[in-house]
């Protein structure tokens, strides 16, 4: 086990891997570590040691030392190394990826690289451009609140190893000309999306502010009439967003876009995996699910600031899902996989751009449903706590609706700045390795 204090030493340890895991983590992520050791440990010698694992810590002192203790203790129990990159490694890094580009890219990138957490896609960010200077193949995220069955036989690592890059098996997809480019799961356990108190009064308040910013509904299992079975796994394609990022594995797209550099923004962390669908490849849903746990102060939802934070996370992603799909529709016309690197960032960031000014329309109109929405929900409860927790919601969102606007619009700018200056960021990673 190493932990990244210099990008020259850091890059030694998985420079050169097929394969790059990593956990994104602000907390305590013992449990996770272990979980993900376990899983690289079941697969063949080979693939072994063509992988890097690696956790991207941005926690507080006193907790990196204790996720370094425990993938310290992985590494005896399993004999998976693991790198942990905390906050000063990547400092380190980012200043010296930013150094290889021109003066003016470089002080753009260095400022979008620079995160404000919580960030959702700043783990998956900096993970891309590891796997980019590693020169990997695929990119494998597990979360810091999910562990796997120890006794899931394949495990997802094995599953994702399986598929990525393939054609998926014809029995399920007759169209040999797609390729598998994200593999993943679900999760049982708690729902990543915390909706507890709406749905203890009526399941049809979610679905009303899902209909508000035009999601493609609540997130449900999805029976399809294909299901295949390979290697010991149930397979289908996802073509509904069953698929977990938190239990996900991509290939190529990492290389093409980054996830979203926003700050306390939900589903920024979806926009690779989202370019999968849209150029018509396969994402490919299996069976090891991960069990996802909630730590003790979202169990308990007893701070009113983190249930104003958790909805105001919420309302912002509802903000910009509709700019979302609009773009979303001129992407699936575009042959982006044909594209060079920096025609192919244009060609995206274009089909953002000619939807950016509906933002004050749209935003306006979603905060005033979501207004209502909370509003009914309010007056229908009848728990004291449950009725408490969703007023400190619909006053989060009248007082702060506005301002979150502008937060999701620059979020927006950011993300659509740093997609044109990926094709120079991905390839100054791919030149570290010469100084290894």
């Amino acid at each position: 086990m190493s932990t990244v204090s210099d990008p020259s030493f850091a890059l030694a340890s998985w420079v050169g891997a097929d394969h790059v895991v990593y956990i994104p983590t602000n907390r305590d992520a013992a449990a996770a570590i272990h979980s993900t050791a376990r899983e690289i440990a079941a697969v063949n010698s080979h693939a072994q040691q063509a992988t890097a694992f690696i956790v991207i810590d941005n926690s507080p002192g006193q907790i990196t030392t204790l996720n370094r203790n425990a993938a310290a203790s992985a590494t005896a129990a399993t004999g998976v190394p693991i790198t942990v990159l905390d906050e000063a490694g990547w400092a380190e890094l980012r200043a010296t990826l930013c150094s290889r580009l021109p003066h003016t890219q470089a002080m753009r990138a260095e400022k979008l690289l620079c995160f404000v957490y919580p960030s959702y896609g700043a783990g998956p960010i900096k993970a891309s451009l590891l796997a980019c200077s590693a020169g990997a193949r695929t990119l494998h995220r597990r979360d810091s609140d999910q562990v796997v069955d120890p006794t899931s036989t394949p495990a997802p690592f094995a599953v994702e190893l399986n598929w990525l890059g393939c054609h998926p098996p014809s029995s399920l997809i007759e169209d040999s000309s797609r390729r598998v480019r994200a593999v993943g799961s679900s999760l049982r356990g708690e729902p990543s999306r915390d909706r507890r108190d709406l749905d203890a009064i009526d399941k049809r308040f979610g679905a009303r502010l899902d209909r508000a910013h035009g999601s493609s509904g609540a997130r449900r299992s999805v029976t399809h009439a294909a299901v295949a079975e390979a290697d010991g796994a149930r397979l289908n394609e996802d073509r509904s967003g069953q698929v977990e990022m938190g239990i996900c594995a991509l290939t190529d797209v990492f290389a093409w876009i980054p996830e979203m550099p926003a700050t306390s923004i939900f589903g920024v962390d979806y926009m690779q995996k989202n370019l999968v669908y849209q150029i018509g490849d396969v994402v490919l849903h299996h069976d090891r699910q991960a069990l996802h746990e909630y730590d003790a102060m979202r169990a308990s939802q007893a701070s009113e600031a983190d249930v104003r934070t958790y909805v105001l996370a919420e309302l912002r992603y509802a903000y910009i899902r509709p700019i979302w799909n609009a773009a979303n529709t001129i992407i699936s016309t575009l042959d982006l996989p044909r594209l060079e690197p920096q025609p192919r960032a244009d060609a995206y960031v274009s089909a953002w751009r000619s939807h950016l000014d509906g933002i004050p329309e749209t935003s306006a109109a979603i905060q005033r449903l979501y207004i209502e929405i909370y509003r009914d929900a309010v007056d229908a409860a009848t728990d004291p706590a449950i009725r408490q927790r969703l007023q400190w919601r619909l006053e989060a969102i009248r007082d702060e609706g506005a301002s979150a606007a502008s937060d999701s619009a620059r979020a927006l700018s950011d993300f659509l700045g740093l997609v044109e200056l990926w094709p120079m960021l991905c390839e100054s990673a791919r030149g570290l390795r010469d100084d290894i």
